[in-house]
Order: C-alpha cells, then structure tokens, then sequence
C-alpha cells in the first residue's frame, strides 16, 4: 500500500511501480472522500511487491508520501474484501471461518 496527497503524485509513482515490476494493481483510490489522500494497493510475489513499494517511494518524494505499507501473506478473507473495494460502503460483513461467539450476557437472563 502506498499513500499519498493528490492523484497526480499517486499515479506517477503506481505508473513507475507497475512498469518496474510484475506486479498488478489490486486497488487505486485517487482522493475521493479521502480529505486529498489517495492510494493503491499492488499484488504480486513478495520481492516484486517490494521493489514496487521502492520505486513508488521514491517516486512520490519524501514529503509527499503519507504511508507505505507491506501486508505479506495476506488472509485470504482480508484479500477478498480488499478486492471487493476500500470504501467502507462497499464493504460486507464478514465472519472469518472459525470465529468465536461470545454469549450475550443479558440474553440469559
């Protein structure tokens, strides 16, 4: 994941990281409701996700980047919902297999 102030910055560096590197984009958000933020988010083998991550760093600049994450071996259900879209209106809820319920203490009586 890498973010960034304004689309401008953000698509320069997504350009150069995809053409850097085998990698795809996953996801692109350019500053809509995000207050000027934008962001995208890139998918492939762990080296080339990184070198996408350099190259885009270093494209934004010091002072523009925001943030700059890795998320290697991502939960299949967290890849899924980032696929589906970022926006939290797009997302579903989601119980991940195997997930404990708590007994709601006033049910009982």
């Amino acid at each position: 994941i890498l973010e960034t102030h304004g689309a401008p910055t953000l698509l320069r560096a997504a350009d150069a990281a995809v053409k850097g590197v085998p990698v795809r984009i996953a996801e692109i958000r350019l500053s809509d409701d995000l207050g000027g933020r934008a962001y995208v988010l890139v998918d492939g083998l762990l080296p080339d996700v990184e070198a996408a991550l350099d190259i885009g760093a270093e494209r934004i600049g010091e002072d523009r980047l925001r943030d700059r994450r890795l998320l290697p071996r991502l939960d299949g259900d967290l890849r899924r919902l980032l696929v589906a879209g970022g926006e939290f209106r797009r997302c579903e809820g989601l119980e991940p297999a195997g997930a404990e319920h708590l007994e709601d203490e006033h049910a009982s009586g």
